[in-house]
């Protein structure tokens, strides 16, 4: 059983654009890294999955059914943090209902293309990185090539008020190999063109809240 994720919102929340972005820090993930990363390297055939990515590769959204045993302990890490994060947006409210979740892979080299994006058929969304290789190697210097953008608008950045980001209407992050972020679904976000010798792999996680009675288990992986 996956151990429960500790969780205070003083340290696991960024104030993204006055947007809550759950940031996760998971426990003994070398093993797990390496395992997953090794399974999506295997199978990033250019000929085969999403388009989006290439000359990335983005794979269809069913890799939970993948033998790996990395991907269900990645999978009860998540569901923890979407616990956490739910009861945050509810202001502490119980939710009964359940939720179904989906998970893709995405390997994201030097020239492929990965646009602004955000997934208007799920209500959260998870983003995990197994292995980030930076150009030159130095995780530390290298630079933060995930951008979050600002949902209201240019006018609002450029004024000053709590939780400005600055003039450019967005943050950037590093991606880190023990990192797991949730935000809402209609929060903006792409990775920047990388440099050469830079290599990205993300495991992302559409979760779609349901209502009791509907069908699925409370926070059920699908």
């Amino acid at each position: 059983m996956t151990e429960e994720l500790a969780f205070n919102p003083s340290e696991n929340v960024l104030p993204t654009f006055i947007t809550p972005v759950g940031r996760f820090s998971l426990p003994s993930t070398e093993d797990v890294n390496l395992g997953l990363s090794d399974a999506i390297l295997r199978r990033a055939d250019p000929r085969h999955g999403n388009a989006n990515s290439r000359p990335g590769w983005s794979s269809e959204e069913n890799i939970l059914h993948w033998p790996e045993p990395g991907l269900q302990v990645l999978a009860g890490h998540v569901r923890s943090a979407l616990k956490h994060m739910i009861l945050l947006a509810r202001e502490g409210a119980e939710f009964a209902g359940s939720v179904k979740v989906s998970a893709w892979a995405r390997l994201h080299e030097a020239g492929a293309h990965w646009p602004i994006s955000h997934h208007p058929r799920t209500h959260w969304t998870c983003l995990y990185f197994p292995d980030y290789q930076p150009a030159d190697g130095d995780a530390e210097k290298s630079r933060m090539p995930l951008v979050f953008h600002d949902p209201r608008g240019p006018a609002v950045s450029m004024m000053p008020h709590p939780g400005a980001v600055g003039l450019s209407g967005q943050m950037t992050l590093r991606p880190e190999p023990d990192l797991l972020l949730v935000f809402p679904s209609w929060l903006q976000y792409n990775v920047t063109n990388l440099e050469p010798g830079e290599r990205l792999i993300v495991i992302g996680f559409g979760a779609i809240l349901r209502a009791p009675g509907e069908n699925g288990s409370p926070i059920a992986l699908a």
